[in-house]
Protein backbone atom coordinates (compact mmCIF):
# COMPACT_ATOMS: atom_id res chain seq x y z
CA UNK A 1 0.00 0.00 0.00
CA UNK A 2 1.25 3.48 -0.86
CA UNK A 3 2.12 5.83 2.00
CA UNK A 4 0.36 8.69 0.21
CA UNK A 5 -2.97 7.32 -0.94
CA UNK A 6 -5.20 9.78 -2.75
CA UNK A 7 -8.07 7.29 -2.74
CA UNK A 8 -9.11 4.79 -0.07
CA UNK A 9 -12.17 2.59 -0.04
CA UNK A 10 -13.10 1.72 2.56
CA UNK A 11 -11.32 4.12 4.87
CA UNK A 12 -8.71 2.29 6.95
CA UNK A 13 -10.69 2.64 10.17
CA UNK A 14 -13.69 0.83 8.61
CA UNK A 15 -11.73 -1.86 6.79
CA UNK A 16 -11.78 -4.51 9.51
CA UNK A 17 -15.52 -4.10 10.18
CA UNK A 18 -16.42 -4.34 6.48
CA UNK A 19 -14.33 -7.47 6.03
CA UNK A 20 -15.92 -9.03 9.11
CA UNK A 21 -19.45 -8.24 7.90
CA UNK A 22 -18.71 -9.65 4.45
CA UNK A 23 -17.26 -12.84 5.94
CA UNK A 24 -20.33 -13.32 8.13
CA UNK A 25 -22.64 -12.82 5.13
CA UNK A 26 -20.74 -15.48 3.20
CA UNK A 27 -21.05 -17.88 6.15
CA UNK A 28 -24.82 -17.36 6.22
CA UNK A 29 -25.06 -17.90 2.46
CA UNK A 30 -23.07 -21.14 2.70
CA UNK A 31 -25.39 -22.42 5.44
CA UNK A 32 -28.45 -21.60 3.30
CA UNK A 33 -26.86 -23.38 0.36
CA UNK A 34 -26.42 -26.62 2.32
CA UNK A 35 -29.95 -26.35 3.73
CA UNK A 36 -31.32 -26.02 0.20
CA UNK A 37 -29.31 -29.06 -0.91
CA UNK A 38 -30.78 -30.95 2.05
CA UNK A 39 -34.33 -29.99 1.06
CA UNK A 40 -33.78 -31.15 -2.52
CA UNK A 41 -32.20 -34.40 -1.30
CA UNK A 42 -35.18 -35.01 0.99
CA UNK A 43 -37.53 -34.47 -1.95
CA UNK A 44 -35.66 -37.04 -4.03
CA UNK A 45 -35.80 -39.55 -1.16
CA UNK A 46 -39.56 -39.06 -0.82
CA UNK A 47 -40.06 -39.72 -4.53
CA UNK A 48 -37.92 -42.86 -4.31
CA UNK A 49 -40.06 -44.07 -1.42
CA UNK A 50 -43.14 -43.60 -3.60
CA UNK A 51 -41.50 -45.68 -6.32
CA UNK A 52 -41.07 -48.39 -3.70
CA UNK A 53 -44.89 -48.60 -3.47
CA UNK A 54 -45.36 -46.36 -0.46
CA UNK A 55 -48.43 -44.05 -0.26
CA UNK A 56 -48.80 -41.29 -2.90
CA UNK A 57 -48.34 -38.66 -0.20
CA UNK A 58 -44.61 -39.30 -0.53
CA UNK A 59 -44.81 -38.38 -4.22
CA UNK A 60 -46.55 -35.05 -3.52
CA UNK A 61 -44.27 -34.32 -0.59
CA UNK A 62 -41.26 -35.02 -2.80
CA UNK A 63 -42.55 -32.72 -5.54
CA UNK A 64 -43.19 -29.92 -3.04
CA UNK A 65 -39.75 -30.27 -1.48
CA UNK A 66 -38.06 -30.27 -4.89
CA UNK A 67 -39.93 -27.12 -5.95
CA UNK A 68 -39.21 -25.30 -2.68
CA UNK A 69 -35.56 -26.37 -2.67
CA UNK A 70 -35.05 -25.41 -6.31
CA UNK A 71 -36.60 -21.95 -5.84
CA UNK A 72 -34.55 -21.27 -2.72
CA UNK A 73 -31.40 -22.59 -4.40
CA UNK A 74 -31.95 -20.32 -7.40
CA UNK A 75 -32.55 -17.25 -5.24
CA UNK A 76 -29.51 -17.97 -3.09
CA UNK A 77 -27.06 -18.69 -5.90
CA UNK A 78 -27.98 -15.92 -8.34
CA UNK A 79 -26.66 -13.13 -6.11
CA UNK A 80 -22.87 -13.28 -6.12
CA UNK A 81 -21.40 -11.48 -3.13
CA UNK A 82 -18.26 -9.41 -3.46
CA UNK A 83 -16.26 -6.74 -1.67
CA UNK A 84 -13.61 -4.67 -3.41
CA UNK A 85 -11.11 -2.61 -1.44
CA UNK A 86 -9.06 0.04 -3.23
CA UNK A 87 -6.01 1.85 -1.89
CA UNK A 88 -4.51 3.97 -4.66
CA UNK A 89 -1.37 6.07 -4.45
CA UNK A 90 0.65 8.08 -6.94
CA UNK A 91 2.63 5.16 -8.43
CA UNK A 92 0.90 1.99 -7.24
CA UNK A 93 -2.26 0.63 -5.67
CA UNK A 94 -3.55 -2.30 -3.69
CA UNK A 95 -6.77 -4.08 -4.62
CA UNK A 96 -8.30 -6.62 -2.26
CA UNK A 97 -11.16 -8.55 -3.85
CA UNK A 98 -13.41 -10.81 -1.77
CA UNK A 99 -15.98 -13.16 -3.33
CA UNK A 100 -18.13 -16.01 -2.10
CA UNK A 101 -16.29 -18.50 -4.31
CA UNK A 102 -13.35 -20.86 -3.73
CA UNK A 103 -10.88 -18.01 -4.22
CA UNK A 104 -12.40 -16.08 -1.33
CA UNK A 105 -9.76 -13.34 -1.22
CA UNK A 106 -7.38 -12.04 -3.87
CA UNK A 107 -4.80 -9.39 -3.10
CA UNK A 108 -3.19 -7.47 -5.94
CA UNK A 109 -0.36 -5.07 -5.28
CA UNK A 110 0.38 -3.37 -8.57
CA UNK A 111 2.64 -0.65 -9.90
CA UNK A 112 0.93 1.37 -12.60
CA UNK A 113 3.94 0.96 -14.90
CA UNK A 114 3.40 -2.83 -14.82
CA UNK A 115 -0.14 -2.61 -16.22
CA UNK A 116 -0.27 -4.01 -19.74
CA UNK A 117 -4.00 -3.62 -20.35
CA UNK A 118 -6.90 -2.16 -18.41
CA UNK A 119 -10.50 -2.05 -19.56
CA UNK A 120 -14.18 -2.20 -18.66
CA UNK A 121 -15.59 -5.51 -19.87
CA UNK A 122 -19.23 -4.51 -20.27
CA UNK A 123 -21.18 -1.46 -21.41
CA UNK A 124 -22.68 -0.87 -17.96
CA UNK A 125 -19.20 -0.24 -16.49
CA UNK A 126 -19.85 -2.85 -13.80
CA UNK A 127 -16.90 -5.14 -14.50
CA UNK A 128 -13.21 -4.34 -14.94
CA UNK A 129 -10.15 -6.28 -16.09
CA UNK A 130 -6.46 -5.70 -15.41
CA UNK A 131 -3.64 -7.50 -17.24
CA UNK A 132 -0.14 -6.93 -15.92
CA UNK A 133 3.41 -8.21 -15.65
CA UNK A 134 4.83 -9.41 -12.37
CA UNK A 135 7.64 -7.46 -10.76
CA UNK A 136 9.18 -6.73 -7.39
CA UNK A 137 6.10 -4.64 -6.56
CA UNK A 138 3.38 -6.25 -8.67
CA UNK A 139 2.03 -9.57 -7.45
CA UNK A 140 -1.34 -11.31 -7.22
CA UNK A 141 -2.03 -13.66 -4.30
CA UNK A 142 -5.13 -15.81 -3.63
CA UNK A 143 -6.56 -17.24 -0.41
CA UNK A 144 -9.36 -19.63 0.52
CA UNK A 145 -12.11 -18.81 3.01
CA UNK A 146 -10.00 -20.40 5.75
CA UNK A 147 -7.05 -18.17 4.91
CA UNK A 148 -4.88 -20.75 3.14
CA UNK A 149 -2.88 -19.34 0.24
CA UNK A 150 -3.51 -21.15 -3.03
CA UNK A 151 -1.93 -21.10 -6.46
CA UNK A 152 -3.34 -18.52 -8.85
CA UNK A 153 -3.55 -20.05 -12.37
CA UNK A 154 -4.03 -16.63 -13.97
CA UNK A 155 -1.38 -14.79 -12.02
CA UNK A 156 -1.10 -11.94 -14.54
CA UNK A 157 -4.76 -11.01 -14.82
CA UNK A 158 -7.65 -10.18 -12.54
CA UNK A 159 -11.27 -9.37 -13.39
CA UNK A 160 -13.71 -8.06 -10.82
CA UNK A 161 -17.25 -6.73 -10.43
CA UNK A 162 -18.05 -3.14 -9.55
CA UNK A 163 -21.15 -2.21 -7.55
CA UNK A 164 -23.23 0.27 -9.59
CA UNK A 165 -23.30 3.83 -8.22
CA UNK A 166 -20.58 3.26 -5.66
CA UNK A 167 -17.16 4.56 -4.70
CA UNK A 168 -15.47 1.53 -6.25
CA UNK A 169 -17.17 2.13 -9.59
CA UNK A 170 -16.54 5.86 -9.32
CA UNK A 171 -12.82 5.29 -8.91
CA UNK A 172 -12.53 3.38 -12.18
CA UNK A 173 -14.93 5.68 -14.01
CA UNK A 174 -13.28 8.98 -13.12
CA UNK A 175 -9.98 8.62 -11.27
CA UNK A 176 -8.13 5.55 -12.50
CA UNK A 177 -7.54 7.03 -15.97
CA UNK A 178 -5.22 9.62 -14.40
CA UNK A 179 -3.01 6.78 -13.10
CA UNK A 180 -2.94 4.39 -16.06
CA UNK A 181 -4.36 4.03 -19.55
CA UNK A 182 -7.81 2.45 -19.83
CA UNK A 183 -8.51 0.87 -23.20
CA UNK A 184 -11.34 2.54 -25.16
CA UNK A 185 -11.88 5.00 -22.33
CA UNK A 186 -14.45 7.59 -23.41
CA UNK A 187 -14.90 10.33 -20.85
CA UNK A 188 -17.70 12.05 -22.81
CA UNK A 189 -19.66 8.80 -23.03
CA UNK A 190 -19.25 8.21 -19.30
CA UNK A 191 -20.31 11.76 -18.43
CA UNK A 192 -23.35 11.43 -20.69
CA UNK A 193 -24.41 8.33 -18.76
CA UNK A 194 -23.40 9.30 -15.21
CA UNK A 195 -22.58 13.03 -15.24
CA UNK A 196 -19.31 14.63 -14.25
CA UNK A 197 -17.15 13.23 -11.47
CA UNK A 198 -18.47 15.86 -9.06
CA UNK A 199 -22.07 15.01 -9.96
CA UNK A 200 -21.47 11.26 -9.71
CA UNK A 201 -19.89 11.35 -6.26
CA UNK A 202 -22.50 13.83 -5.03
CA UNK A 203 -25.33 11.61 -6.30
CA UNK A 204 -24.02 8.59 -4.35
CA UNK A 205 -23.57 10.71 -1.23
CA UNK A 206 -19.80 10.43 -1.16
CA UNK A 207 -17.72 13.00 0.65
CA UNK A 208 -14.87 12.95 -1.80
Amino acid sequence: MDDNNFFEYPYSEFREDMEHDFTENVKVKKKLFYKNVGIIAAGIVCMLLFVLSLPSIFLWLGIILLIVGSVLFKNTSKHNEHLLEIYAGERKMELVYFTDGYRFKRVLNIAYEDILRAEFTNNSYERFRLCFKNSEITKLRSFTFKGNEIEEPLDKMIEFDLVPNSLEQGFFLYLASSCFTIRNYNKKKIEKKYGTAEEYFENIGADF
